[in-house]
Order: structure tokens, then sequence, then C-alpha cells
């Protein structure tokens, strides 16, 4: 199992943005086929489960983007700064 994720691990860093496109779009199509097998009675649940799995993924990404975007603006460049959020960046140790 540990030769899997070390080669995931690979993959993912000698990927593209277009290679991790195409792997989001397999993974959608293939949510989209599992939604068509739940009874109409199960679908506002197994959406509303979606919908808060989709929130819970993409808050640590936008923060993550948005950090790495200060980071190479560089301190008070950014529009997207996280100043008076609480998410300030921690002080780099000297």
């Amino acid at each position: 199992m540990m030769k899997l994720f070390e080669l995931v691990d690979q993959f993912m860093t000698e990927a593209t943005w277009k290679d991790l496109g195409l792997v989001k779009l397999c993974v959608l199509a293939a949510g989209l086929a599992a939604g068509l097998f739940v009874p109409k009675k199960a679908r506002l649940p197994v959406l509303c489960a979606a919908g808060a799995a989709f929130l819970s993924a993409l808050a640590p990404l936008a923060v993550k983007l948005f950090r790495m975007a200060e980071e190479k603006a560089g301190p008070g460049q950014c529009r997207y700064s996280f100043e008076g959020y609480g998410f300030a960046p921690e002080e780099p140790e000297k």
C-alpha cells in the first residue's frame, strides 16, 4: 500500500494543473454516475452531505491559495490579506 502512496506523491509533484483538472473531472463524473443510483427520497440528505464535503474541502484549499498569493506578493501587497480575520500568517523566525 505504501508503494501506491509513493507513486501518487510522485504523480502529484510531476502533474500540471491540466492533469489535476482531468483527475477532478473524472471524480466528478464518477460522483454524478453514483448519484444516479440514489433513491429519490434519499437525494436531499445526499446532496446536503455532498455540499458539506465540498465546503469543508474548499475552505482549507482557499486559505492555502490566498496565503501563497500573499507570500508571493510580499507582506501588505496582496489584496487578499488575512489581517483582521484571525488568519494572519505567523511571523517568520529570524
